[in-house]
């Protein structure tokens, strides 16, 4: 375990800046246009549907609203403030899955850490583990400084106008169950992304050159062919590989219960479909249903399989 440990912080040292640099720049930009905005709205009067809006204006209307009613407004917005974090976060373990393997053997680090009494199962997991779970624990404490900073600004907003804090905004307000449904979605989502991930790491352990075209060629090739030809038929496998990959990358993109299927796009909150919009509340079984599906199951064991195949690779292969 200590050897496991050592590793997985080595992971972290290499890769500090996208683990935790880049989403603490992310979060001062997003505090920093809320200062703006809120600079802009106490020194601007604008017209909105022919009306004058003024910022104490709504602020007073807030203080109309019940508990319960604020307590969802506050909620939705932390967790709408943190849809940039998740969408570059998808980008960022993705490419760090890609570098994984491939970079040890470019720049010839692999002979020292072979070196070592550190088998390659342990070498491997710990990327995997670096990648889908450490980095996104260390996002959620981004996410959790940049809530706090914004209710801060808040905060400020509303004394400046003799709201009661507490009543009005830290009392229904609830980012603790916020980001302790954040850091939850993540882990259920290690597991739903773990095909893709691994299918990088495999890219990463095969590709002695251009990880990247290994790893997007592939899937895209059968994508072209199986709707040009409609392959899958002749061996009676009624299913869309295109369908398949972006399903998984739309469910890692905004960790909840989010999947495509002919009635729409399932996207946590909201169902989009082509007739109507159905509300569904983010709730703790939203982020736990993926367990219940057959498509989770599946991944799983894809991944186990590309996992495999990334350990076997690495240890027979030490040149780039």
């Amino acid at each position: 375990m200590k050897a496991f440990a050592y590793l997985l912080k080595r992971e972290f040292w290499e890769n500090r800046g996208a683990f935790l640099t880049l989403p603490l720049g992310i979060g001062g930009f997003i505090v920093f246009i809320t200062v703006l905005l809120v600079i802009f709205a106490t020194t601007t009067v604008a017209k909105i549907d022919g009306e004058k809006f003024i910022l104490s204006k709504a602020v007073a209307e807030i203080q109309q609203l019940d508990p319960a009613q604020l307590g969802q407004i506050w909620n939705l917005n932390l967790f709408g403030s943190a849809a940039v974090f998740h969408m570059v976060l998808l980008f960022v373990i993705f490419f760090y899955m890609l570098g994984a393997l491939y970079d040890d053997r470019r720049d010839r680090s692999i002979l020292f850490w072979k070196s070592l009494p550190i088998s390659d199962l342990k070498t491997v997991l710990s990327k995997l583990v670096a990648g889908s779970l450490v980095a996104p624990a260390l996002w959620v404490a981004a996410i959790a400084l940049t809530h706090l900073a914004l209710m801060l600004i808040i905060s400020v907003l509303f004394w400046s106008g003799d709201v009661p804090l507490y009543r009005y905004l830290w009392g229904p307000a609830d980012p603790l169950e916020m980001w302790a449904f954040l850091l939850a979605a993540y882990v259920v989502q290690a597991f739903w992304m773990l095909p893709i991930w691994s299918w990088a790491l495999l890219a990463s352990a095969f590709a002695r050159s251009k990880p990247f075209l290994w790893a997007v060629a592939p899937p895209v090739l059968i994508a072209i062919l199986q709707g040009w030809f409609n392959l899958t038929k002749y061996f009676r496998i009624d299913f869309s590989i295109g369908q398949v990959v972006l399903n998984r990358l739309i469910g890692g993109a905004v960790p909840t219960s989010i999947r495509i299927d002919d009635d729409g796009v399932s996207v946590g909150t909201v169902t989009f479909t082509d007739h109507d919009v159905t509300e569904t509340p983010i709730s703790w079984s939203g982020i736990l249903e993926r367990f219940a599906t057959a498509d989770m199951w599946w991944g799983i064991l894809f991944g186990v399989v590309c996992i495999a195949l990334a350990i076997y690779i690495r240890r027979r292969r030490d040149e780039s």
